[in-house]
């Protein structure tokens, strides 16, 4: 996954501030400080009677000023709240740089609940993105770019881990958007019957079992059978086990997608699939995974650890292409 967060140097110092904890934004748990509602239909801030007037302020990088704008702020859903912000980093996809003239601020569920939107794919409230963003311009004089990370789980207070998010709306003073969806991450594990049984859901699907019924074996040639854990880092589509076919061309092995095992409509990060009595024949991966991951459909073959050095992941999944021509 790509890292977007990064320390910026300019002349010897370092223009990156990272603010965490100092942002209670409605959110009673992150501490005392008071949260002042900003009325989107206040008019003019820039008039002394607006209560809004005194929270204006000419830096970006005073960073109390730009804390206490950011936490009266709207919350874009119900269930939202700022984990951080930070001051000085470039995020937004742009042909120029706006650092240090640059705030971030971090968006996560509250604690046991998920963002809206979430289990029906992606929402983008962009309408409230695009009234906080104009209100963060009237409130801070030299602020030229602002970014909405955005995260569906929980960080566990590590709140800047840039590649976990799973997008990040931003926009400039000028009025320049750019959008960035993070790639999916997908991982596989072995999973003990300890582990197994302290999961609070999720799906199975028996491997052995599948190719005794559709192949008609009754004994697999194998003593040892593996049970896997796969996960996402956010929600995909259709979600596949598949058996996998090679094909050899110019000293080259390319893998074909084959039968379909086992299907799942929607995986969700908290609900992951448990392969039951896994195994593999030879040193060729037989089997894999797909998904659809935004609009685009990806593939994974299951690779089993042959060497079995200390250190090294029992299972990994590699990605692969699908030829044109297969």
């Amino acid at each position: 996954m790509t890292r977007y967060l990064k320390t910026l140097t300019v002349a010897g110092f370092t223009n990156l501030l990272v603010l965490t904890g100092c942002v209670t934004n409605h959110n009673p748990a992150q501490g005392s400080t008071p949260s002042v509602a900003i009325d989107v239909e206040a008019g003019d801030i820039t008039n002394e009677d607006n209560p809004l007037y005194h929270l204006r302020t000419p830096y970006v990088g005073a960073a109390h000023a730009t804390s206490a704008i950011v936490n009266a702020l709207p919350l874009p859903g119900e269930d939202w709240l700022v984990a951080s912000i930070q001051i000085g980093a470039d995020h937004g996809d742009f042909p120029v740089s706006y650092s240090p003239y640059t705030l971030t601020i971090f968006y996560e569920p509250r604690k046991g609940s998920v963002i809206d939107g979430q289990r029906d794919m992606m929402a983008i409230p962009t309408d409230a993105f695009e009234s906080n963003s104009l209100l963060l311009f009237d409130l801070i004089e030299n602020l030229q770019a602002v970014t909405f990370f955005v995260r569906f789980t929980s960080s566990g207070g590590n709140e800047t881990e840039s590649d976990t998010y799973n997008y990040r709306w931003s926009r400039t003073r000028h009025g320049e958007y750019s959008l960035q969806i993070a790639k999916t991450n997908v991982q596989i594990d072995t999973l003990s019957d300890e582990e197994r049984n302290s999961l609070p859901k999720f799906h199975e699907f028996d491997y052995r079992n599948w190719h005794i019924a559709n192949h008609n074996i009754d004994d697999v040639g194998v003593e040892i059978f593996d049970r896997l854990i796969i996960s996402t880092s956010n929600t995909v589509r259709d979600f596949q086990i598949i058996t996998i076919g090679h094909d050899f061309h110019s000293d080259r092995v390319y893998f074909l997608p084959q039968e379909v095992m086992h299907s799942i409509p929607y995986l969700f990060p908290d609900t992951p699939l448990v392969i039951d009595s896994f195994f593999t024949w030879g040193t060729m991966p037989l089997s894999g995974i797909s998904f659809i991951d935004g609009d685009t459909r990806r593939y994974f073959t299951i690779i089993q650890d042959q060497r079995g050095l200390p250190g090294d992941p029992p299972y990994s999944l590699a990605e692969f292409e699908v030829r044109d021509d297969s």
